[in-house]
């Protein structure tokens, strides 16, 4: 029933837009103003967000966020508990609501997010603004802030609508006199800290809002003590409620370790979020900002000097369109792609600045001034995005819509003749539908222009997503290799930046840090490693995609001589990603076909039975070292006339399959050679010192003799015990090996 939803979403999307609209039209149809409300802008930014949804499939970034959120209630809660843990648990609920892995319903939710954050937005401004301005205004920029973004509920914008939420209850709690409200409102400060634990800043707000209340308002001690105390029991209501969350399922001292490794090793995820580099790229962000601002803030006086001499409304018209296209020409000519960013950042405090300076009822208004400020100085504390974070997150559209509604309504007078300031904020706003049109062409997140994503998946998780045929291609393929090839039961390590692998197949990953693919169980390899061959980064991906990055490549050349050292073999292929698997996971191995069984119960002149030097002067002994319960080992031990020594036994068939495994120890850190014919058929293996540690080997022999020796020196020696030999039988599944 869903992937008919999702195949046909088009056609549906337009049935309801279509009754959406006959009602407004039948419903307000009396009173047009009454059509501005909380709801009906829900909806059209829920229509808008809707819409566009299908387009686009990140591997990144939005497998990343799905992936934790995913498996964080299917058996990895342990692993998800971190400085984001409740961001994860929120989206975990979201996607657990459909039951299987969907990335169109993901986004389903995340345009629910939006509508909603446009929704708390305008009954925050309404309260001090006009409601009409106050509804397009947020409109606006909350479209703005969906281009280029990852399209899922994330720690970045799950804590805008969370602060909204809080702004929203203190606000109301002073103009409808309901001084409950702000415990609620403090309960939404404590749920964003564990939503994202860098907002714990955020913390004071109650005491910094009493204080400028108190000192600038109503000199109200008894008011200014209702407040803090109640935001903070609301606080410590949700500390509590995550507390016991933490509690009853075991993981608060996990929870409490993270967040000290965070603090003291800032750098444990990337070295740009180090406190030194979060600090330059702030900073950096900011001068960029109030660069821009100083020449913003003269085109913003010298506009109604020069309009005003003309009263006629042509010639504002044309002062209008051509200000909102040097603005656009600006954007695109100077500075990097982000530019337009920065610009739209720079016009919103420079609007805030001259309202500051200009006005005298300020104080009239200081409230959701100090919400804007809260966000857009403190909402990106600890991404490396820095102030670009405010788009990512939503978290520009209050200050954003507060500072040039604001500046708007700002009057000054020259010579005694007044001015406003109304031009060029109509010019900016035009600027920015500017910007949407022209961005929405290629505004997908790492993806081709939305003209070439055409082409629907047919995998069960991106059923109703649509991308570039080859991306689809490539995808689709892989997805189909590995569902009906693989053993579900048997591990599998992405190496790479594409987390969303684990999302799709629902197969849980097993490292620790999902961008890192670091594995680090030495005591089992993975069952599968999957590779990108190129960069998964970059937008065009498998079309002309640019070579792996840095830290990709290493990271590739890691494994890949992994593959190798631990004889993976290559089991498929296509122009994106390849899949290598153990041997153990593919072949049978069947005790029926058992060869040798040896425990080394039998011994003459000090060799097991049936066992021969690999050289004439090796030198062995029977040794009750323990392997287990059995009583004795075979004993190898270094001759000072050859250092190469060992165990030999002849029982192979040339050009076979087989298993060999055994049990060593050795008294150092050593390396032993398992070899089946010669050297063209050999394994080398590490042993550690001091435990028994079991070694295994698929070989092709070679020759007709198995060999385990090792080069020794003075006073080493190696105990070796419980070797297997198995004939292994043809690949399962018809499964084609790539050479």
């Amino acid at each position: 029933m869903l992937s008919i939803i999702f195949q046909n979403f088009k056609l549906i999307f337009w049935i309801i837009s279509s009754f959406f609209c006959l009602f407004v039209i039948f419903k307000y149809k009396k009173n047009y103003s009454e059509v501005f409300n909380s709801w009906n802008l829900f909806i059209l930014a829920l229509l808008y967000t809707l819409y566009w949804i299908p387009q686009g499939f990140d591997i990144t970034d939005e497998g990343f966020t799905l992936s934790k959120s995913w498996f964080m209630l299917h058996g990895m809660w342990e692993e998800n508990i971190n400085a984001t843990w409740g961001s994860t648990l929120i989206n975990g609920i979201w996607l657990k609501l459909l039951g299987t892995p969907s990335i169109f319903w993901a986004r389903v939710g995340y345009s629910l997010l939006i509508a909603s954050v446009a929704s708390i937005n305008f009954i925050i401004l309404i309260e001090f603004f006009k409601k009409r301005e106050s509804f397009f205004i947020t409109l606006l920029i909350v479209i703005i802030g969906t281009i280029l973004v990852p399209q899922t509920i994330n720690y970045q914008n799950l804590p805008t609508i969370v602060i909204l939420l809080s702004f929203l209850y203190m606000t109301k709690a002073i103009k409808k006199k309901k001084e409950n409200y702000f415990i609620i409102s403090g309960f939404f400060i404590s749920i964003s800290i564990l939503v994202r634990f860098t907002n714990i800043i955020i913390i004071v707000i109650p005491i910094i809002y009493s204080l400028l209340r108190y000192f600038y308002i109503t000199n109200d001690i008894k008011e200014f003590k209702k407040i803090i105390l109640k935001s903070y029991l609301g606080v410590v209501i949700g500390i509590l409620l995550g507390i016991i969350i933490l509690v009853f399922t075991k993981s608060l001292n996990i929870y409490y370790t993270n967040i000290i490794e965070l603090l003291i090793n800032s750098n444990q995820f990337n070295t740009t979020h180090t406190y030194s580099s979060l600090i330059q790229i702030n900073l950096n962000d900011l001068w960029l900002i109030l660069s821009k601002s100083f020449f913003i803030g003269i085109l913003l006086f010298v506009i109604p000097i020069i309009v005003n001499k003309d009263k006629k409304s042509f010639f504002k018209i044309i002062t209008v369109i051509t200000i909102s296209w040097f603005m656009f020409f600006s954007m695109e000519f100077y500075g990097d792609s982000q530019n337009w960013k920065y610009l739209i950042l720079s016009f919103s405090i420079t609007g805030l600045i001259i309202f500051i300076s200009l006005s005298k009822s300020i104080y009239e208004k200081y409230e959701v001034i100090f919400f804007g400020l809260v966000f857009f100085f403190l909402s990106h504390i600890g991404s490396d995005s820095g102030f670009r974070l405010l788009f990512f997150s939503q978290a520009l559209v209050l200050p954003m819509s507060v500072f040039i509604l604001l500046l708007k309504d700002t009057t000054f007078k020259l010579n005694n003749k007044p001015y406003t300031f109304r031009i060029p904020v109509y010019s900016f706003l035009i600027f920015l539908i500017l910007v949407i049109i022209t961005k929405k062409a290629d505004d997908v997140y790492r993806e081709r222009p939305r003209n070439e994503l055409n082409t629907y998946f047919k995998s069960e998780a991106l059923k109703g997503i649509k991308s570039n045929d080859r991306r689809v291609n490539t995808v689709d393929s892989l997805i189909n290799f590995v569902e009906n090839n693989f053993d579900k039961k048997k591990s599998m390590l992405v190496v790479g930046q594409m987390p969303m692998i684990y999302f799709m197949l629902d197969r849980k990953y097993i490292v620790k840090n999902l961008w890192r693919s670091n594995y680090d169980n030495s005591d089992k390899e993975p069952d599968y490693i999957i590779f990108s061959k190129k960069n998964i980064r970059d937008v065009s991906w498998p079309i002309n995609s640019y070579p792996l990055s840095s830290i990709d490549s290493t990271i590739y050349k890691y494994y890949k001589n992994f593959c190798i050292e631990n004889q993976y073999i290559k089991l498929y292929e296509n122009e994106m990603f390849e899949i290598y698997s153990t041997l153990e996971s593919i072949y049978n191995i069947d005790e029926g076909n058992l060869i040798i069984d040896d425990l080394f119960q039998c011994f003459n002149n000090g060799i097991a039975c049936d066992w021969n030097r690999h050289r004439d002067n090796s030198v062995f002994s029977k040794d009750s070292i323990n392997f287990y319960s059995l009583p004795t080992s075979q004993k190898i031990i270094f001759h000072n006339k050859d250092s190469e020594t060992g165990i030999t036994r002849d029982i192979l068939n040339v050009d076979e399959m087989y298993y060999i495994e055994a049990w060593v120890y050795s008294n150092k850190k050593t390396e032993i050679v398992i070899q089946a014919g010669g050297g063209l058929s050999s394994k080398k293996i590490v042993i550690e010192k001091g435990k028994w540690i079991k070694i295994k080997a698929f070989l092709n022999a070679s020759g007709t003799t198995l060999y385990f020796y090792s080069t020794l020196e003075e006073k080493d020696c190696i105990n070796i015990d419980n070797v297997k030999l198995i004939k292994l039988g043809s690949l399962p599944n018809n499964i084609n090996i790539i050479d």
